[in-house]
């Protein structure tokens, strides 16, 4: 209770029903949490992201300003990448003359902190992939990212490679929304798969077995 208004008044003196900030309501005046906040609302948050109210179990921490589903399908951080795109072109000669200087006084500086902004997002990329196929290799099950890679599953990889001239195979697909015809494979199975003619040996052994 606000120590200004308990100042001011007795309990008895106090009025019954308090007027909500937040929902615009007025309720019992023991339903409040605070003097301007009724329980209800406590329980609520606002997202910053979709803009709607939900309960605080949906956000992943006291703090955060977007829910779990906001975050999980992404669109926070797309949200906020269309904020920096919008701050940059609004002062992208500014920011052209920053970064000129900033190479010009720290040149060995500016060329790591643009590799290693070049490396977060190829990871970025990558792990964007990995989720979309489960993070599993669609032969033999295996689930190590670091033996994982992309395969073709009509193996029409160099045309399509030939096709698209040398953009990264990871990125395109992001950029393409995963059009059909790909899959992981790990390592094993993708140089099985090519030197055995189109078909992993794993497939032929269970045929065999079957």
């Amino acid at each position: 209770m606000d120590t200004s208004i308990t100042n001011l008044f007795s309990d008895d003196q106090l009025p019954e029903a308090w007027f909500c900030s937040q929902c615009r309501k007025r309720k019992p005046r023991e339903d409040f949490v605070s003097r301007r906040r009724c329980r209800d609302c406590a329980m609520l948050r606002k997202c910053f992201t979709c803009g709607e109210r939900k309960p605080i179990t949906d956000f992943p921490q006291e703090t955060s300003k977007g829910c779990l589903k906001c975050r999980q399908t992404g669109r926070a951080k797309e949200q906020k990448a269309q904020r920096a795109a919008l701050r940059y072109a609004n002062n992208a000669e500014a920011r052209r003359e920053h970064n000129r200087n900033f190479y010009a006084s720290n040149p060995m500086r500016y060329i790591a902190r643009q590799e290693n902004h070049r490396k977060q997002k190829r990871i970025e990329i990558r792990n964007i992939v990995l989720d979309h196929f489960h993070k599993v290799c669609a032969c033999c099950g295996e689930s190590e990212p670091l033996f994982l890679t992309i395969d073709h599953i009509d193996g029409n990889g160099n045309l399509h490679r030939r096709l698209v001239g040398k953009a990264d195979m990871w990125r395109w697909l992001v950029n393409n929304n995963f059009p059909p015809g790909f899959q992981l494979l790990c390592f094993n199975c993708n140089a099985g798969k090519y030197r055995n003619g189109g078909t992993c040996p794993h497939q032929e052994i269970k045929r065999t077995l079957e």
